[in-house]
C-alpha cells in the first residue's frame, strides 16, 4: 500500500490547514544527517513530495544521533531514511513523491524553490544559498544550525536575504554567531535535534499558510532559552 493512501496514519491532523494545500512547490533538502533525517521523516509524515541529496553513508557514530539503525550501517543516507520509513509503517514510498540524490550538493545543479539546508559547513550552505539566490522563482530558504544542547533556524524570503547572507555566512570557522565550537564528544543529541526538526517543519507550514514565521530562531537548552526575531 502507497503511503499516500493509508489516510488512517494522519487521522489526527488531516484536517489541518497545511494538509488541505491543492499544491505545494517543489522542496529539496540538503543533507540527511542529524537534521536532515529528521526532517525528512516529518516531510514525509506530511505526504509532502520533496528531493533529499546527501552522499554520505550510515556510520556507527551516526546511529543514536542522527537516526539510524545498526541494520543501514553502509548504506546511502538518504536510501536509509526511506527505507527505515517504509520498514516502520509496512508501506511503500512512490518514487515520483521522494527523489533521492545520493550525491554531494551541488549534484546536477539541483535547486528548487523551497530549499533546506540541513549541512554542518558554513562554506556550502553558502554554496546552497547563493545558488537559491540566483532563481528568480525562489520562495523559501530554510536553514538548521546545531551545535549540543544549541541551534538556529532561519527562515528566510526575498525581503530578509541580504539581512542573512551579511550577517550569517560570513565564518568558515563559526557555525553562526551565536553557536561557539563545543567539545568533539558533544556535538549533537537527538532530543535538541527533534526540536530543531519541528522548528524547521513549523516555519515550513506557516509559509505555506499565510501565517507569521520568525525570520530566526535561536534555542539555547542549558538554560532553557528560546529567543525569535
Amino acid at each position: 500500500m502507497s503511503y499516500l493512501q493509508n489516510n488512517q496514519y494522519r487521522d489526527r491532523f488531516k484536517g489541518a490547514d497545511y494538509m488541505q494545500l491543492k499544491s505545494i512547490p517543489n522542496i529539496l533538502l540538503v543533507g540527511a544527517g542529524g537534521i536532515g533525517n529528521g526532517v525528512a521523516t516529518k516531510l514525509l509524515d506530511l505526504g509532502y513530495s520533496f528531493t533529499i541529496m546527501d552522499g554520505d553513508q550510515v556510520e556507527l557514530h551516526n546511529c543514536i544521533p542522527q537516526g539510524y539503525n545498526i541494520s543501514n550501517l553502509g548504506q546511502k543516507k538518504v536510501d536509509a531514511i526511506i527505507r527505515n520509513y517504509q520498514d516502520r509503517f509496512k508501506v511503500t514510498i512512490p518514487l515520483e513523491q521522494v527523489h533521492t540524490v545520493s550525491e554531494m550538493f551541488p549534484c546536477l545543479g539541483i535547486i528548487e524553490p523551497i530549499t533546506i539546508s540541513a549541512v554542518d559547513s558554513i562554506e556550502v550552505r553558502k554554496e546552497i544559498f547563493e545558488k537559491w539566490r540566483e532563481q528568480e522563482d525562489r520562495l523559501l530558504f530554510l536553514d538548521g544550525r546545531m551545535l549540543a544542547e544549541f541551534f538556529q533556524v532561519f527562515a528566510i524570503t526575498k525581503e530578509n536575504e541580504d539581512w542573512y547572507y551579511e550577517n550569517y555566512l560570513i565564518s568558515d570557522a563559526a557555525q553562526s554567531a551565536d553557536l561557539e565550537v563545543g567539545e568533539c564528544t558533544n556535538q549533537q543529541n537527538s532530543f535538541v535535534a527533534g526540536i530543531l526538526h519541528g522548528t524547521i517543519i513549523q516555519k515550513l507550514v506557516n509559509y505555506l499558510t499565510d501565517k507569521p514565521f520568525s525570520k530566526l530562531t535561536t534555542y539555547n537548552g542549558l538554560v532553557d532559552y528560546i529567543f525569535t526575531e
